[in-house]
């Protein structure tokens, strides 16, 4: 009997330190849960934060550009009256109001221009390419 009290004393002794050891654990994984619970929490708060302070950005944007867009009107309105009554003295004041006030119009013009000048270039390198090939031509012409 002493011999079985014996072993189920050593017994429980290795249940209780397997409890121990466990329950240690849990403390270390449940301390490094609340650690990143709280960071987790940080971070969210500055998401938060930062979606709060776009949103407030992004409506202090878009009243800059409804005064811009106020004031382009305004501005639009001003020279339109302007032009009306100095029709007689030119188109040029009618016809730079337009320009302006159309900028799909610039960018048109603008690219025709650059398309122009391009082709301009590719016809000048063509000529350029071909003069070369002449006269590589007659250089070999010669060595020969």
């Amino acid at each position: 009997m002493r011999k079985q009290v014996k072993k189920q004393k050593m017994v429980n002794d290795g249940y209780n330190r397997e409890i121990k050891s466990a329950a240690d654990n849990c403390r270390k994984i449940n301390s490094q849960i609340m650690v990143r619970q709280s960071h987790s929490e940080e971070t969210n708060n500055q998401i938060l934060a930062l979606k709060a302070k776009h949103e407030h950005d992004k409506l202090v944007f878009e009243m800059k550009i409804m005064e811009l867009q106020k004031k382009l009107k305004e501005r639009d309105e001003n020279e339109k009256g302007k032009t009306l009554k100095g029709e007689e003295a030119g188109g040029v004041a009618q016809t730079a109001a337009t320009e302006f006030s159309n900028p799909v119009e610039i960018l048109k013009r603008r690219l025709n221009k650059w398309l122009v000048s391009n082709k301009e270039k590719k016809d000048l390198m063509d000529v350029y390419v071909r003069n070369v090939k002449i006269i590589e031509d007659a250089f070999d012409q010669i060595k020969v």
